[in-house]
């Protein structure tokens, strides 16, 4: 899940990215009427405007009144069970986490339907678009390295490590977003049904196997790679043959 909106990527004018805004997709938030100007937790928090979205819930950008500051809001797009195990689950992925490429959690609202947690706002542009306007992708790549290895080192794979789900802020400092996909490997799991994004898996996971440190790794291998030979060769690869070459 992007955690800001990017500017409009290479192929794309800025029309269609207008014509984009003023029709957005029917995402479940909008669905359910939350927009700008919706006051949401018994008039708390206001929405300003939708900062991304992904398949399990929408991120927004929201002044929280009791406090009197902006915080970024994650509201899930489930309602019932399964949406409070998914918010559930990913505040307690990142509450005992202290590293400053993880944004900070501050409150979890579970009697809100759907669910949501508020955290730290973080303004800054995607990992591609950063690196386009000439952030140092060595400093960059030393600050996702940081924040994996402090994963790694608690028993958590991020396990869906791609551009947009790494932000460069206006201060040049790294954050890792959305950990919907994420792992704890002191439990006992399944292999799931290919969580992540296919450009970036690593071979054993079209396998059926579980995401490992080696995983993360690899995906920021590939993320790096193309980064650093400013094309999209790698990646328009076949899967199959990519795991070859």
């Amino acid at each position: 899940m992007a955690h800001r909106q990017s500017p409009p990527q290479e192929g794309e004018s800025n029309a269609a990215r207008n014509t984009a805004s003023l029709n957005p997709a029917p995402t479940p938030a909008r669905k359910a009427g939350i927009g700008e100007g919706t006051a949401i937790a018994q008039g708390r928090f206001i929405i300003h405007e939708e900062l991304g979205f992904g398949s399990s819930a929408t991120v927004y950008r929201a002044h929280d009144l009791k406090n009197r500051l902006d915080v970024a809001l994650k509201i899930f797009h489930q309602a019932g069970a399964e949406g409070l195990r998914s918010v559930k689950r990913e505040v307690r992925f990142l509450r005992d986490l202290d590293h400053p490429t993880f944004v900070r959690i501050h409150e979890l609202f579970l009697s809100h339907l759907p669910p949501f947690f508020s955290m730290s706002l973080e303004k800054g542009q995607p990992l591609s678009a950063a690196l386009r306007d000439g952030a140092p992708i060595n400093k960059v790549c030393e600050e996702i390295t940081t924040g994996l290895i402090c994963l790694h080192d608690n028993g958590r794979i991020h396990a869906d490590l791609k551009p947009e789900n790494i932000l460069v802020t206006q201060q040049g400092d790294v954050k890792l977003l959305d950990f919907g996909s994420a792992i704890l490997l002191n439990k006992k799991q399944k292999a799931p049904q290919r969580v992540g994004t296919t450009k970036y898996w690593a071979p054993e996971i079209p396998q059926g196997n579980l995401p490992s440190p080696e995983s993360d790794a690899y995906a920021l291998g590939a993320i790096l790679f193309d980064a650093i030979c400013l094309n999209q060769h790698f990646l328009q690869i076949p899967q199959e043959r990519r795991f070859q070459e």
